[in-house]
């Protein structure tokens, strides 16, 4: 064991539990100081560590100053999005605080046009500058509306429930651009719709995703950018970097304007239509600037000259006198020919509609439930506080009082406390706190991340895992003192599950168990005497062997191992048969280990798989656990499974009473639950009913979720060095713009600049609520947007679709006048009939003419858009496989992995030996592919050796391995072809399987995890890097194909695919001229008789003491 220099402080008010006039002190300073503000909050929070919920944190604001009439300082607001430039160049649209706002082009104090609880994003000017329209998440989806510029009612313009973002008006000032998801377009596509009548065109038709579109001054073109990383990734470069293109409105020809590596974003036209003005990376710069692009070809010329930071969602004036743009938060102008660049000084009023103190009442949504030692009282963790709610139910009282996580709970024995952990002040430390008088206790100090708390049975100790610098499985006294280390953490430092994931006391306290990684993967189970030792490895299989629990009789080690395939109940024997101690009844239990052989005594426990959890019952005798989304109990010895539940309960942390009737978890949303234990009948799950009064401010938990959002990122980026940018500096440039932020949305957008500057992949953050409505459901159809009405004309119908059943046939030529009674015609009114109509029966009024005359009625049951898009992935597949057929004349197998999972793998291997086994070579598509984690499971099943042959009497001859594909593969790649398939595309051409065609991948490749914040914003943790043999890190590297072909997009208007061609061509170039598919057996089998008297052995006799080689250049080792 290790000690740590740690002092337990004790006597002082913590930050997170201090009054309100020290808390306001505090956060000015953190956000005068930025980087340093937190050693700030951490040397206030060394000041104490007792202290009664009295004196907890109360709400900002409860102090104000006493003279009401006294007028607050006026001070310059930061942190605005979206600025959107009048028509004359005179007043600017801009959000903040999620509505918006008009002020001055040269500055001052701004009026809000919009007050909603909600976000509104991206305002556009009309041209004559009477409406601005804008998108907005108020029926929870983003749709468009248009309000009135000098205020007004907003009038919702879409209703489709995919996201619709609007990004510019059409000259004739009739019409809005946007771009939309979903409707019957598997990717972003550019609409457009006429405001007088809702009636759409869909102008584009790729399959890459295509955004911020704008008309060109006479409305016959328009701008966009095609692919790309998301906007705050700007200073991303590769192959799926956003560029822009024009497209021809009368003959839908596209072009690209500017090629460069780099992200182009947010294009806009000069007055005269001659140039762009681009947003990118261009030249010697390595920062987003505004650049104009002449259209003729003409050398770009830059706007603004910044050399750090980004240019974000530039604005140009209809009559060209005035560009804006956002800077560091802060609304900038400039002429068009790059003078008089400045930042605007803006003013807006300090209320917001958002009342940064809110009150809700919670009955559902914990993330922890823990019953106490005596089976009355459940201890909860809603909205990062502990609650205390009676086993029966009833009012949740508040436990702790803060804006911070509280949370991996642990009951002491007795009852009396509470142990967890809490990030209060921005550091995690152990805290126990007395359930009676709310007194709260720190046992550490130090700003190394510490989970998964468990009180010894003794209740002399707590255990937890800790990450950072000296990794590993801690202990401190309950009472305090000095934390020591029982083992290292082994491969990984303990966050995110790489090193130490779970870890259980022996009833005795005697002994530790617990699960270690080792540098291979293999997680192993440990045993290790709490006074300390060598730890003994008790398994030793290479697979993973987790979650160890003693029985509390002593003679078992329970775990879960998925060395059979899947995760399955062992039983390990502490003791050899015949060796286990008489003790007396009633006697306290002492654990006695046989180490001898112990890893040749796991016994599997025959169960339903795969299990995710499991506790033992108090008496030893039965395990109760959770699989297949249900629970089941087994005798711990083994034996007859029962079932307790059938209709699919979700759930986990199974405690039992002290009687061992019932056991209580936490189950779906939730909400704790509880059900009666073996060997008794289970009954129906029990729902514990809880009331919990929370009242929180919402500036502060914005704060301390960015605090630790701060923290969490950069002690979990797999690159120290943060990939060279400063992360201190980084929390001191966002955190002053925190003041900009009302809304959950708004706040994943902060962060994610924030996070777009450290350039790396699987860094996407979403917001803590998504709000819900109507979903729009279709039929699988798809339609003549050219075409006026009265009614809808079918252009084609989805293979499989609802409209290509036998009882709902639709044919492509015909026309739906009604939908359930109502007439319908190409416009947004269309998308209402069809809102939450998935599965249920929808009448539709179909005829061959435009007429209802002679109409028929059609019941069809219309599908959800991922169901749709399943049939779209399902007939893209079947139209590669029959071209690359007919290019091939049948010699050759298409297989496209849809994704590196499960469910995508278990179809290649179907294909893989079904398919390509009896063809002569592979056509392998990974474009299209998101990533997962099964790059070695394809490799194994296409690279294998053949070393030899077996083959029946009568029978065909077979290689060993069995169902070895050895045949020549040319594998497709692209863009789109993410993470784990880049993985695999590498492996590939390392291996050298064969030869690669298509273009760069876009180098997206970090393994990651996700965590959640205080405020329920969710991230990404990209937390290991994955390398070449050389070292080369695939991270914004992409894999570079042998053969490069490029699919531009009037090839995909045209439906044609050149990459999957030239595929064809190369391998076929490859084959024998004639098909060998059935080929003869490639080598002559010979008889056993053929072999010499005595066979290798003919000249050996060393067994019996004489050796005489034949034919050896080198005399035998004698040893």
């Amino acid at each position: 064991m290790e000690k740590l220099n740690s002092t337990t402080v004790k006597n002082a008010q913590e930050v997170g539990f201090m009054n309100a006039t020290a808390k306001r002190s505090a956060l000015k300073r953190s956000a005068l100081f930025g980087a340093f503000g937190f050693s700030i909050l951490f040397t206030l929070a060394l000041q104490s560590m007792a202290f009664p919920l009295a004196r907890h944190q109360q709400e900002l604001g409860s102090q104000e100053e006493s003279n009401l009439l006294a007028l607050p300082p006026e001070k310059p607001i930061l942190g605005m999005s979206t600025p959107a430039l009048s028509p004359d160049g005179k007043e600017i649209c801009f959000v903040y605080r999620g509505s918006l706002w008009l002020v001055s082009s040269k500055g001052g104090k701004a009026t809000r046009l919009t007050i909603r609880n909600t976000t509104d994003f991206d305002p556009h000017w009309s041209p004559d500058g009477q409406f601005i329209a804008f998108s907005s998440l108020r029926r929870g989806n983003f749709g468009i509306y248009i309000v009135p510029a000098r205020g007004g009612e907003p009038r919702q313009v879409t209703y489709f429930s995919g996201s619709n973002w609007v990004t510019d008006w059409m000259p004739d000032g009739y019409h809005l651009l946007f771009y939309s998801a979903g409707r019957d377009t598997h990717t972003f596509a550019i609409f457009s719709i006429d405001l007088r009548d809702r009636s759409l065109k869909q102008l584009t038709h790729d399959t890459e995703p295509l955004r911020f579109a704008v008309s060109s001054p006479d409305g016959k073109q328009i701008a966009y950018t095609r692919s790309g990383q998301p906007w705050w990734r700007a200073w991303y470069r590769g192959s799926v970097a956003a560029q822009t293109m024009v497209e021809d409105l009368a003959t839908g020809k596209v072009h690209q304007v500017l090629s460069t590596p780099s992200q182009q974003f947010w294009p806009l036209y000069a007055p005269d239509g001659k140039s762009l003005f681009i947003t990118t990376i261009y030249g010697h710069s390595n920062t987003p600037n505004i650049w104009r692009v002449p259209l003729d070809g003409g050398p770009p010329q830059a706007v603004t000259h910044y050399t750090t930071d980004a240019v974000r969602w530039p604005s140009i004036a209809r009559n060209g006198s005035l560009i804006c743009y956002l800077y560091k938060g802060d609304i900038y102008t400039v002429k068009p020919d790059g003078s008089d660049a400045h930042p605007l000084t803006i003013y807006a009023p300090s209320d917001s509609p958002v009342q940064n103190t809110e009150q809700m009442v919670l009955h559902d949504g914990a993330d922890e439930s823990h019953l106490s030692p005596d089976g009355k009282t459940l201890a909860l963790v809603l909205k990062g506080n502990i609650w205390l709610v009676p086993t029966t139910g009833g009012d949740a009282e508040r436990l702790t009082n803060n804006i911070a996580n509280n949370n991996d709970l642990t009951w002491s024995p007795d009852g009396t406390h509470i142990g967890f952990i809490s990030d209060v002040g921005n550091q995690p430390d152990l805290y126990t706190i007395d359930v009676k008088t709310k007194q709260i206790t720190r046992l550490t100090n130090d700003m190394s991340q510490e989970s998964n708390t468990n009180w010894s049975p003794d209740g002399v100790y707590i255990a937890y895992a800790k990450a950072g610098p000296k990794p590993g499985l801690y202990v401190v006294r309950a009472a305090g003192g000095e934390p020591e280390r029982m083992v290292a953490a082994g491969n990984g430092d303990n966050l995110y599950g790489t090193g130490i994931n779970s870890f259980a006391w022996s009833p005795d306290s005697k002994w530790l168990a617990f699960s270690r990684m080792d540098r291979y993967g293999t997680r192993d189970i440990w045993v290790v005497p709490t006074v300390g030792g060598t730890p003994v490895n008790v398994t030793a299989y290479p697979n993973n062997n987790t979650d160890p629990q003693f029985t509390k009789d002593g003679k078992y080690l329970i775990f879960i191992s998925d060395r059979n395939g899947t995760s399955q109940l062992f039983r390990l024997p502490l003791l050899k048969p015949g060796l286990e101690p008489k003790q007396p009844p009633n006697a306290p239990v002492q654990v006695k280990i046989d180490f001898d052989g112990i890893t040749d005594r796991a016994q599997l426990i025959q169960t339903p798989t795969p299990v995710d959890d499991y506790a033992i019952t108090p008496d030893s005798k039965y395990i109760v656990f959770h699989a297949n989304n249900n629970f089941w109990a087994v005798p711990v010895q083994g034996g007859s499974v029962t079932q307790l539940t059938s209709q699919g309960e979700p759930g986990g942390g199974i405690e039992f009473t002290p009687d061992g009737k019932r056991f209580f978890y936490l189950g779906a949303n939730g909400t704790p639950r509880s059900l009666g234990a073996p060997p008794g009948p289970a009954g129906t799950p029990e729902v514990v009913s809880f009331s919990a009064n929370y009242t929180f401010n919402r500036k502060l938990l914005y704060l301390q979720a960015f605090n630790e959002f701060y923290r969490r990122f950069g002690a979990a980026f797999y690159d120290p060095s943060m990939n060279g940018v400063n992360w201190p500096a980084l929390r001191s440039k966002y955190a002053s713009q925190l003041d900009g932020v009302g809304t959950p949305w708004e706040f994943a957008n902060l962060l994610s600049e924030m996070v777009g500057e450290v350039n790396s992949s699987h860094s996407e953050i979403s917001p803590a609520i998504t709000p819900s409505g109507p979903q729009t459901a279709t039929l699988g159809l798809k339609y003549d947007y050219n075409y006026p009405g009265p009614g809808l004309k079918v252009v084609s119908v989805m293979p499989d679709g609802p409209g290509d059943q036998p009882q709902s046939r639709i044919n492509p030529g015909d026309y739906i006048l009604q939908v359930d009674g109502k007439p319908v015609s190409m416009n947004e009114y269309y998308y209402q009939t069809l809102q939450d109509k998935a599965g249920k029966t929808v009448k539709l009024l179909v005829n061959t003419k435009p007429t209802e005359q002679g109409a028929r009625t059609v019941e069809i049951k219309p599908i959800t858009q991922s169901q749709w898009a399943d049939l779209e992935y399902k007939n893209w597949v079947k139209q590669n496989r029959e071209l690359v057929d007919k290019l091939s004349g049948g010699r050759l197998a298409y297989i496209h992995i849809r994704a590196m999972d499960q469910s995508s793998l278990r179809s290649f291997e179907r294909d893989l030996y079904s398919i390509a086994m009896r063809k002569e070579g592979l056509i392998l598509d990974i474009r299209r592919n998101g990533g997962g984690n099964t790059h070695n499971e394809v490799l194994r099943a296409l690279d294998q050796k053949v070393y030899a042959y077996t083959k029946p009497r009568d029978g065909l001859l077979e290689t060993q391995p069995l169902r070895a594909f050895t045949k020549p593969i040319v594998l497709l790649i692209d863009q789109n072809s993410y993470s784990d398939a880049e993985i695999f595309a590498a492996s590939f051409e390392a291996l050298k399987r064969g030869l690669v065609v298509g273009v760069p991948t876009p180098g997206y490749v970090i393994g990651t995890y996700e965590g959640t914040l205080v405020d329920g914003t969710h991230f990404r943790l990209p937390s290991w890097g994955y390398y070449t043999l050389s070292g080369q890190n695939l991270e914004n590297l992409g894999v570079k194909p042998d053969i490069i072909v490029v699919n531009t997009p009037n090839d995909i208007a045209e439906h044609k695919d050149n990459q999957l061609i030239v595929a064809v061509q190369t391998l076929l170039r490859e084959l024998p001229p004639v098909s060998n598919a059935e080929e003869n057996p490639p080598v002559v089998l010979r008889s056993a008789n053929d072999n010499p008297n005595g066979g290798s052995a003919a000249d050996f006799h060393g067994i019996h003491g004489t050796y005489k080689p034949s034919n050896q250049s080198k005399p035998p080792i004698n040893p």
